[in-house]
């Protein structure tokens, strides 16, 4: 990887340098010096960011064939956003240690990829507040299809 496709894949993915320094173990400025070109980009450090990539873009892909083949297609799709890593992490364990912004490049793309075939999509903010009171009214607990219900209704 080279230092440009480090910081390009780096930003894409809604990283910051300090994540990465963090991640990887070292100094701030040690990213700045991969990414500057200064020094090669480690081949851990690579496979993070691949490996990242690659997961975000397979869990891209697996939401449009869910709604490719749907019959009828909804109306309209709504993702959610989070406002914080902590509000991601109670409703999205897997995403520990990933930050908001994260998940918000896979919002994007997910966005992206759904209206290009043929589905409208709207990303909102999660309500903690609001959900609960929802979900307490609607007697649910939470889950992936309760979040889902009332992202509809957003």
């Amino acid at each position: 990887m080279t230092s440009a496709e480090l910081k390009t894949t780096r930003e894409s993915l809604g990283l910051t340098a300090d994540w990465l320094a963090k991640k990887a173990g070292v100094q701030l400025r040690t990213v700045r010096y991969w990414e500057s070109g200064r020094n090669a980009v480690p081949e851990d450090v690579a496979k993070i960011m691949t490996d990242l990539q690659t997961w975000r873009d397979s869990a891209v892909a697996a939401m449009v064939q869910s709604y490719e083949g749907a019959t009828p297609k909804p109306d309209e799709i709504v993702l959610l956003r989070y406002r914080d890593d902590a509000q991601l992490w109670t409703h999205h364990p897997g995403f520990e240690g990933l930050p908001v912004t994260f998940h918000a490049s896979a919002l994007l793309a997910a966005q992206k990829a759904l209206q290009a075939i043929g589905c409208r999509v709207k990303i909102v903010y999660m309500n903690s507040e609001a959900y609960t009171h929802w979900l307490a009214v609607q007697g649910f607990e939470d889950s992936e299809s309760a979040r889902t219900q009332w992202a509809a209704l957003q």
